[in-house]
């Protein structure tokens, strides 16, 4: 027997009745049609409900933690506070929508409580900025912060349209035999709304639009769609279906037409995931005359920023990162995460763009006192590009492979820190561990030196600060090549990572940076001992280096921390362990 579109079949009592009252067939089909299709109707307004509400939920809860990310991070608390208080008020939502549907038995009580949610929703773009940063000024924990913002911009949302359900399931249900065909196809549509919601969002939404225009386009459509709903409900169909047409058309025409428009603004990086792209065509023998034209015109802008004057010269949301580049008099800083709230990932005087104003960046330079003249250099986390441009100059012949997660990242140290790569360098928009298991499965090349500054917020992400990843690093080291990684004393974690790296290469050695919480972890492949101050200061003697070259490998050497400051107790990090994100505080 066919089925209708809401579960039941198409059966009625006609073959039961008397011959008396039996009608003709074709009456009997235009009765059984009439009847069918405000079923029909019906059974449409339902499924479009349950299935917007369902996107609604993964839209909300996806730009939820990118919110969240420019004030308390981008890590597991946060993605942790978000899950926990969207699931605990759908759950509350499902409970309290039990209850109203025996108070309140209206079909449009669904789409009113949907309307709500879907404006609330649409309204937090006006205050979420000043919330979190009230939030965060308090000195409370990230996790707590996080938590606390999530509840207050997500969790009454999210209780209403928990009780979407319990409600469209007595709509749809007639009989206590249809409850669980009934409850179970509603449920489905509603899953395959989220599963659609968290594609589209993450793929195509939070890339190609500002959050807030996500945010509040997306509150707006689902508040349409559940108007659109209640007039079906209502009995209105001709006018409810035209109007569905009408939102559909304004919701994908909307999309499309600024997802296109933003498409064109993409950096050609995201295109490719394995693919190599030489990012600059100067020639090596032209890096002093080009590094000196870029010296020039940088200290020429520099002018037009004055001591004590911050201006913001980019901000914007990314696939991972809030960028913001800040320009404070003359010093130009890259920054992720929202300004003021995180430290620049890297900074630059315009007045002399080859000065190491990062002392971080200075000590990197540390396999110098290893293997004194690299050939081949894989700098994972480019920031704004200080590393390979001194590596250029010092060594004009140097080829480098630059790696960094995020394609804009790429674009803003070439736009505005004066980056201007030669055909020696390589740039591949992609995850630093991908990379490297890329070039170990085919078997492309081998480095002299590698060097790991990636960053998310203020940590390395927990899958670069493992055992496993240091034994790939290992492996695409030649012999006697160096692993330089960039840390900060002060946290946990620096006992963690030394052990771990001592645990694959056999030994460690620190540089402690005078002027900062900077610390960089060495090892040399093949070595079984850390280094000491006499081979340092062997290399200093030996290596040479451009006179304008802005290393002094003597403060370097100075920077080696004689004796082992971590314990030999503890536990290595593993991709099975490495909560990064309670070891930096």
């Amino acid at each position: 027997m066919p089925w209708t579109l809401d579960g039941t079949t198409d059966c009625d009592e006609r073959c039961h009745m008397p011959a008396s009252t039996k009608q003709s067939p074709t009456l009997t089909r235009r009765a059984s049609a009439k009847q069918q299709s405000p079923l029909l109707i019906r059974s449409f307004a339902l499924w479009m409900l349950v299935f917007s509400t369902g996107w609604f939920v993964m839209l909300t809860e996806l730009v939820g933690a990118r919110v969240l990310a420019p004030y308390f991070g981008n890590s597991i608390y946060v993605w942790g506070s978000v899950i926990a208080i969207f699931m605990l008020a759908l759950a509350v939502g499902y409970a309290l929508g039990g209850r109203l549907t025996q108070r309140f038995s209206s079909s449009l009580v669904p789409s009113i409580v949907t309307v709500c949610a879907g404006l609330y929703v649409a309204s937090t773009p006006l205050y979420q900025g000043g919330l979190s940063e009230w939030l965060y000024n308090t000195g409370m924990h990230v996790k707590w912060g996080s938590l606390l913002a999530t509840i207050i911009l997500y969790g009454f949302p999210m209780v209403l349209l928990g009780t979407v359900s319990p409600y469209t399931i007595q709509i749809a249900t007639q009989t206590h035999s249809e409850a669980g065909s009934r409850a179970g196809l509603l449920y489905a549509v509603s899953t395959v709304g989220s599963f659609m919601g968290c594609l589209v969002t993450a793929f195509v939404l939070i890339p190609g639009m500002p959050l807030s225009y996500v945010v509040f386009g997306g509150g707006v459509a689902v508040a349409l769609v559940a108007g659109v709903v209640a007039v079906l409900l209502s009995g209105r169909a001709t006018i409810g279906l035209a109007l569905a047409v009408v939102v559909a058309a304004v919701v994908v025409t909307g999309i499309a037409g600024f997802t296109d428009r933003q498409r064109h603004k993409e950096p050609k990086s995201y295109q490719y995931t394995l693919a190599e792209e030489i990012t600059g065509a100067i020639k090596p023998e032209s890096i002093a005359a080009t590094a000196q034209a870029d010296w020039d015109r940088a200290r020429a802008e520099a002018a037009k920023y004055p001591e004590g004057r911050e201006q913001i010269l980019l901000e914007k949301e990314t696939p991972y990162h809030h960028l913001s580049v800040r320009q404070n008099g003359p010093l130009r800083e890259m920054i992720f995460g929202k300004t003021g709230f995180y430290a620049a990932q890297t900074v630059v005087d315009l007045r002399d763009i080859h000065k190491h104003v990062g002392e971080y960046t200075h000590l990197a330079f540390a396999g110098l006192l290893y293997r004194s003249a690299p050939k081949r250099v894989c700098i994972i986390g480019t920031g704004g590009a200080v590393i390979p441009r001194s590596l250029e100059r010092c060594f004009p012949g140097v080829e480098i492979d630059c790696i960094d997660i995020d394609p804009e990242v790429i674009e803003a140290a070439r736009k505005f820190f004066y980056w201007q790569p030669s055909s020696n360098v390589r740039m591949y928009a992609m995850d630093g561990r991908s990379f490297l298991n890329w070039v170990v499965a085919n078997e492309l090349t081998r480095y002299d030196w590698l060097i790991l500054d990636a960053f998310s917020d203020n940590y390395v992400p927990f899958h670069l600060t493992t055992y496993e990843f240091f034994n790939v690093v290992k492996t695409v080291l030649v012999p006697g090549g160096v692993l330089a990684m960039n840390m900060f004393i002060d946290d946990d974690i620096y006992g963690y990572e030394a052990r771990t790296i001592r645990g694959v290469f056999g030994n460690v050695s620190a540089f402690a940076g005078h002027k900062s919480g900077n610390i960089v972890l060495t090892a040399q492949k093949g070595r079984n001992s850390p280094l000491t101050l006499d081979e340092a200061g062997q290399a200093v003697r030996t290596v040479a280096l451009p006179a304008d070259s802005r290393i002094d490998l003597r403060y370097i050497m100075t920077c080696l921390v004689t004796a082992q400051n971590f314990s030999d107790e503890g536990p290595m990090l593993t991709d099975l362990w490495s909560p990064v994100e309670n070891l930096v505080e």
